[in-house]
C-alpha cells in the first residue's frame, strides 16, 4: 500500500470531490477537468481517467457523512471490479466543501481499503500485525493489549517509529519461535513504507487483543487468498482487455492478426491475414485474407466465412461483419 502520488501513470485514476450537479469549477475538480478528463455536468462515478465522488448536494450544501460513506462503498465495487486500475484519492471533502479532515478521513478508516486504492497519508489506517519478545517488549519498549502508543520525532523504517507489518507472515522474518507474542495492530499519524517487503512505520500504533500463534497463521493465510484473489481478478480485468474491445492494426506484410470478441482488426500490410470473433468487424488492403466467426447468444459457432480481398466483395479499407452467414458492411 501505498499515498497518493504527485502525478498520475497509466491505468491510474484521480478521485476527487465533486457535487450532484457535476460543476467542477474548482480545487481538484478542476484539476480533473483540465488534465484527467472529467466531464462537465457528471457529478459520480468514472470519466477519463478521474472518478468523481460527491460530498456536496445541488445546493452546494454538504452531504450527511452517511451519504458520503456510501459513495466511499460505490467507489470501493468499482475498484473491486476494476483490478487492473489503481484508484488515487485525493483529500475530497476538504477543500472547498469545507469538511474536517478528520471526519472524512474517519470514513475512509472505518472500511477496509482495496489492494488498488491508494489513499492520502491522512486518511490511512494501515492494519497489520506486530511480533514481540515474550510479554509484548519490542526493542526495549513495553507494549500492552488495546492501548494506542505514539513517536514524536521522524519516522523512517528500520529507524524510528512503531514497526509492523502488513502481510501477516512477513512478521516471522523478525519474531519466529512459541516464546513470541503477537498482536493485531493499526498504524496511522506519519507513515512510510519500506520499499523491499510490507514492512511499516508510524508515528501512531494502536496494539489490539494479542493472538495465539496458531491464529497469526489462520489470519495469515486468510490475507494471502484475498491478496491472490485480488491478483487473478487483475489478470482477468487485463486478458478481457487484451481480447474483447479491442483494436487490432498491423501494416506488416504477411502479419497475421486475431481478435476474440467486441475486436477492430484493420491489415494495413500486403498479403496479411486476420481473423475476427463474435460481435467483431475486419477491413483490409487488396490481396489480404480475412475470416469472420459468427456465434448465437449462447457463444456456439454458427458460421465462418473466409475471401481474399478482391476490390469488389470484400472491398478495400471496408470493415464488414458476418450476419446470418454472409459479409455485411459494418
Amino acid at each position: 500500500m501505498k499515498t497518493t502520488p504527485s502525478k498520475l501513470e497509466e491505468g491510474q485514476i484521480f478521485v476527487f470531490g465533486s457535487n450532484m450537479n457535476g460543476n467542477h469549477a474548482g480545487g481538484a475538480a478542476r484539476t480533473a477537468v483540465k488534465k484527467f478528463g472529467a466531464i462537465e455536468g457528471q457529478a459520480t462515478g468514472l470519466q477519463g481517467q478521474s472518478y468523481a465522488l460527491p460530498t456536496l448536494s445541488k445546493k452546494m450544501q454538504k452531504l450527511s457523512l452517511s451519504t458520503i460513506s456510501k459513495h466511499i462503498d460505490e467507489l470501493y465495487k468499482y475498484a473491486y471490479d476494476n483490478a487492473d486500475l489503481e484508484f488515487i484519492v485525493t483529500k475530497i471533502g476538504c477543500g472547498i466543501a469545507e469538511f474536517e479532515e478528520s471526519e472524512i478521513a474517519e470514513l475512509f478508516k472505518s472500511k477496509e481499503t482495496p489492494f488498488n486504492v491508494i489513499l492520502p497519508v491522512e486518511f490511512l489506517l494501515v492494519r497489520g500485525f506486530k511480533g514481540f519478545d515474550k510479554g509484548m517488549n519490542c526493542c526495549g519498549f513495553q507494549f500492552d493489549e488495546n492501548k494506542e502508543f505514539i513517536h514524536k520525532g521522524n519516522v523512517a523504517t528500520c529507524q524510528s517509529g512503531f514497526h509492523f507489518c502488513e502481510h501477516p507472515f512477513d512478521v516471522f522474518n523478525f519474531y519466529r519461535g512459541n516464546d513470541k507474542d503477537f498482536a493485531e495492530v493499526e498504524g496511522s499519524g506519519k507513515i512510510d513504507f519500506d520499499s523491499q517487503n510490507s514492512k511499516v512505520a508510524v508515528s501512531n500504533l494502536k496494539v489490539k487483543t494479542k493472538l495465539k500463534l496458531f491464529d497469526s497463521v489462520k489470519i495469515g493465510i486468510e490475507y494471502t487468498n484475498k491478496k491472490v484473489n485480488f491478483l487473478r481478478r487483475r489478470a482477468d480485468k487485463y486478458i478481457e482487455k487484451n481480447t474483447s474491445n479491442s483494436s487490432v492494426n498491423s501494416g506488416l506484410i504477411s502479419s497475421v492478426s486475431a481478435g476474440r470478441f467486441d475486436s477492430e482488426i484493420n491489415l494495413d500490410g500486403k498479403n496479411s491475414f486476420g481473423i475476427a470473433g463474435k460481435s467483431s468487424k475486419i477491413r483490409g488492403k487488396k490481396g489480404c485474407a480475412i475470416c469472420l466467426v459468427e456465434y448465437n447468444n449462447n457463444y456456439d459457432i454458427i458460421g465462418v466465412k473466409t475471401a481474399i480481398i478482391d476490390g469488389v466483395i470484400p472491398k478495400e479499407d471496408t470493415h464488414y461483419k458476418l450476419v446470418n452467414g454472409e459479409f455485411v458492411e459494418a
